[in-house]
C-alpha cells in the first residue's frame, strides 16, 4: 500500500542538520546513552549481518554497530543528515552504505536485513503503524527490531527544557509502554520488550548550555552516575523521568 506523506518539516530537520556539529567522538551525554543502549541490545543480535538504520540522521547507533563488524546501511531523507552520518563514519575509520529515502517506502526488497532499527524516529510520527510495517518488511525472518522512542514528556534530562520542547513542532507523540507494545504487536513482531530508560541528569540550562566545559562537566556527572542510571532503568521512577523507550522485537516467520 503506497502511503502518502506530507514533508512539512522536512526543511526544518535540514535547517537543523546543516547547523549541526555532531562528532561521535565527544563523549557527551548522549554518546553515553547511546553506549548503554548497545550494552542493552549487542547481547541480543546475530554475531554479524547487514543492519538497516531508518531515519539514522548521525547514525550513531549505527556507527558502533560498524565497528563491530556489522555491513550497514543508514537512510534518512536529509541528505545533510547523512552528511553528518559520513563524517562520524570517517571518524571512526569504518564503512557503511548511505542512501536519501522514505521510510515509508523503503527501497529493498524483502526479508532483506538482519536486523533493523531507529533512534528516536517513530516519535515523529502521528501514527507509525504505515513506517513499522515497512521496517518489518525488509526484515528477514527471526531478524531483530530494535527502536528507542522519545516520547513529548516530561524527562529528567529535559526537565529545563520544557518551555522549548512544548513549543517544537517535531514531536508528534506522547505514548506510553502499553501503547508501544500495541503498535508492535499490530505489525507482527513477537517477544516484543519494551521498558522506560535514560534517567539523566539535566543537560540544558539558559545562557550556560552551548559551554563546552558544561557538556564536559555534564558527560562527567553522567558517568559518575551511570550505575545509579542503569538501576532505574525498567523501573517506575524511569516511566516518570526516563527519556526514552527501550523497545525490541522479533520477527515471525522461518527458524
Amino acid at each position: 500500500m503506497r502511503v502518502q506523506r506530507t514533508d512539512s518539516q522536512k526543511p526544518e530537520w535540514e535547517k537543523i542538520w546543516g547547523s549541526m556539529e555532531d562528532s561521535v567522538r565527544e563523549r557527551d551525554v548522549y554518546f553515553i546513552m547511546d553506549e548503554i543502549k548497545m550494552d542493552y541490545l549487542l547481547p541480543l543480535l546475530p554475531n554479524a549481518g547487514r543492519t538497516l538504520e531508518v531515519g539514522c540522521g548521525a547514525a550513531h547507533l549505527s556507527c558502533f554497530l560498524a565497528a563491530r563488524g556489522y555491513k550497514t546501511v543508514g537512510l534518512d531523507y536529509s541528505s545533510k543528515a547523512l552528511l553528518v552520518a559520513q563524517h562520524n563514519y570517517l571518524l571512526t575509520n569504518v564503512e557503511g552504505s548511505w542512501l536519501v529515502g522514505d521510510g515509508y517506502q523503503l527501497p529493498f526488497s524483502s526479508d532483506t536485513f538482519d536486523v533493523v532499527l531507529s533512534a528516536g524516529l517513530l516519535e515523529h510520527f502521528a501514527n507509525p503503524i504505515p513506517l513499522l510495517s515497512e521496517m518489518v518488511r525488509v526484515l528477514r525472518p527471526r531478524g531483530i527490531f530494535y527502536a528507542d522512542i522519545v516520547p513529548k514528556k516530561f524527562s529528567l534530562l529535559r526537565a529545563l527544557d520544557g518551555l522549548r520542547l512544548k513549543k517544537s513542532t517535531l514531536y508528534e507523540a506522547s505514548w506510553k509502554k502499553k501503547t508501544i507494545i500495541t503498535f508492535l504487536r499490530k505489525v507482527g513482531l513477537q517477544n516484543v520488550t519494551v521498558f522506560p530508560a535514560g534517567v539523566f541528569p539535566p543537560l540544558w540550562v539558559p545562557i550556560i548550555a552551548r559551554l563546552s566545559l558544561y557538556r564536559v562537566l555534564h558527560a562527567r556527572m553522567t558517568d559518575l552516575f551511570k550505575p545509579l542510571i542503569l538501576k532505574l532503568d525498567r523501573t517506575q521512577i524511569a516511566e516518570y523521568l526516563g527519556f526514552y523507550y527501550f523497545c525490541q522485537a522479533v520477527k515471525g516467520g522461518a527458524t
